[in-house]
């Protein structure tokens, strides 16, 4: 932070260098004042010489307390800008000067996770007329590609199983990937279906569905939809250079920091395909 200052009865103010010119960014995210409630407007002006600003945005902040419990916004969203140059107007509601702790520069951006699916036929299948199950092995190709969803297809209609799922990478070893139940049923003519099958993201090659048909008659499985989210590659910029990061996102969430000098800092975070990546602390 640069300087801060309290124009009476108008507005309190803060300048942010975020570190650098060309840096991009979008998002501010202000550290909340040792103080109580409020509810503020906001000017977001930026600047690349710290003396000519133009006005990019306007926002609020607040911070409320309900049963004991601090709720707050303090983040800041604007257009993208390569301004290194940031000043922050709190309108002066009547209750005086709000003075921030601080603020960090962000470059937020959410990209739309790509859904890879898969059909696959059965590579075995056993029935067991003693414990009254339908056993169905699948061969994904390989290990290693992502999927949390598999989809069950079969011709037979009105029934209702429970079901398990397991999970091998040589087929000889397996381990459990949880329960399930499937289903379908015609409503007069309205097909209605829950052959839809949710785990934790896995990569395993093999996969093992057994139904347990109870004494009612066997569900046969003819094939499967495999669903997960593509991994992707993600390289982020910091203050200093590039600082190329391999980052494999499916469903997963990282958060990571890296040092990059007194009072600077990366911040990546990622869930599914979204990235955040914070370039100056103030």
């Amino acid at each position: 932070m640069l300087d801060r200052g309290y124009v009476a009865g108008d507005y309190s103010h803060m300048t942010v260098d975020i570190g650098g010119s060309g840096i991009t960014h979008n998002q501010l995210i202000l550290t909340a004042p040792a103080i109580g409630e409020f509810w503020r407007d906001v000017d977001i002006e930026a600047s690349t010489d710290n003396r000519t600003w133009s006005l990019i945005a306007k926002s609020q902040i607040y911070r409320v307390v309900k049963a004991g419990s601090p709720i707050q916004s303090l983040t800041l969203n604007y257009p993208l800008s390569t301004a290194r140059f940031l000043r922050i107007k709190i309108a002066d509601d009547g209750s005086g000067d709000l003075r921030m702790g601080g603020a960090t520069g962000h470059f937020d951006s959410s990209v739309a996770p790509t859904l890879v699916e898969s059909q696959i036929l059965p590579v075995a299948q056993v029935e067991d007329t003693v414990i009254k199950t339908s056993t169905t092995d699948f061969d994904r190709g390989r290990s290693g590609t992502v999927f949390h969803q598999v989809t069950l297809e079969t011709s037979s209609i009105n029934f209702n199983r429970n079901v398990t799922l397991q999970l091998s990478n040589d087929r000889e070893r397996w381990k459990s990937a949880g329960r399930s139940e499937i289903y379908s049923y015609t409503l007069g003519n309205n097909p209605l279906k829950g052959l839809t099958i949710s785990l934790p993201e896995s990569t395993e090659r093999y996969v093992r569905v057994v139904v347990f048909n109870q004494g009612n008659p066997s569900i046969k499985v003819t094939g499967a939809v495999f669903s997960g989210f593509a991994k992707r590659l993600v390289f982020l910029a910091v203050v200093k250079g590039v600082l190329p990061l391999l980052r494999q996102t499916g469903k997963q969430f990282a958060d990571l920091r890296h040092r990059t000098g007194p009072g600077q800092y990366q911040h990546t975070r990622s869930v599914e395909s979204g990235r955040r990546a914070a370039y100056g602390q103030s």
